[in-house]
């Protein structure tokens, strides 16, 4: 009997714990950050208008382009600049004369040789002379550059070039020579470039303009030339005799070595 009167409270006590924690889990005050669920209805946010394009009044046009592409490097002329690789450098450098079997320089060539006067015939074999001693010359540049393709081959190349323009001295005469080089767009005189106060040249009379057309009595073409001879020389303390030309007439004077110690320009000019 006295087990019995405790048994309802046991069960209200029960039944209001159960309705406190159904309040706890509606009102949690731990879930009021999280979003509403699907079933709730969140709160409307502002209005946000769909973009719209106005008709523009005229045809939108591309933008104007001119000049080269900005990422090239344009010359003062406005052209863009070819960068070659390293190859192809080499293979300029190494070959000026590469393109003189050309038929395009060749007819060039032979309309120049016609301005000077040579007939047709005799044009061709002074222009087939120069080709197959070019081709002569970049035949042996090239195998020496396969032979060593990390060496530098510009003394190769100056001396190769010395040795074939001396080859078509010894098989033409001086005129033939110096019109085939014109045709060839070579220089075929040397002038006097400028003279400075104080030196031997100008005591001498040099002026600016005189051209350098002998050294010891050898008819002289481009400068290359000229400085074969002054190498050669083995005693440089030796008067040697150059020719100059001022207008009509010629003059002679004799400096130590052959060597002027002014600059020179070599000159494409017909003969």
């Amino acid at each position: 009997m006295k087990n019995s009167r405790f048994r309802p409270w046991v069960f209200g006590s029960f039944a209001g714990f159960s309705a406190v924690l159904a309040v706890w889990i509606v009102f949690d005050p731990w879930r009021a950050d999280l979003p509403p669920g699907p079933t709730s209805e969140a709160e409307p946010g502002p209005e946000i208008a769909e973009p719209t394009l106005a008709a523009p009044d005229k045809a939108i046009k591309p933008a104007a382009v001119s000049g080269p592409d900005p990422g090239f490097v344009t010359t003062p002329a406005g052209t863009i600049p070819y960068y070659k690789t390293k190859e192809q450098q080499r293979g300029q450098r190494n070959h000026p004369d590469v393109t003189a079997n050309s038929s395009k320089d060749r007819t060039k060539a032979l309309s120049r040789l016609a301005e000077l006067g040579y007939k047709p015939w005799e044009a061709e074999e002074l222009r087939t002379l120069w080709d197959d001693e070019m081709a002569a010359f970049d035949q042996e540049l090239e195998r020496r550059r396969r032979a060593d393709p990390e060496r530098s081959l510009s003394m190769d190349r100056r001396l190769l070039e010395r040795e074939a323009y001396a080859n078509l001295r010894e098989k033409l005469d001086p005129a033939d020579y110096a019109a085939v080089r014109y045709s060839a767009e070579k220089t075929t005189r040397i002038e006097v470039y400028s003279v400075s106060s104080g030196t031997l040249e100008e005591e001498l009379g040099l002026w600016p303009g005189d051209q350098l057309f002998s050294y010891e009595g050898e008819r002289l073409f481009d400068i290359n030339q000229y400085m074969a001879l002054t190498e050669a020389e083995i005693d440089r303390s030796r008067a040697v005799i150059l020719g100059f030309r001022r207008g009509g007439s010629e003059f002679f004077v004799e400096i130590p070595g052959g060597n002027i110690q002014i600059p020179l320009l070599g000159v494409v000019a017909p003969p």
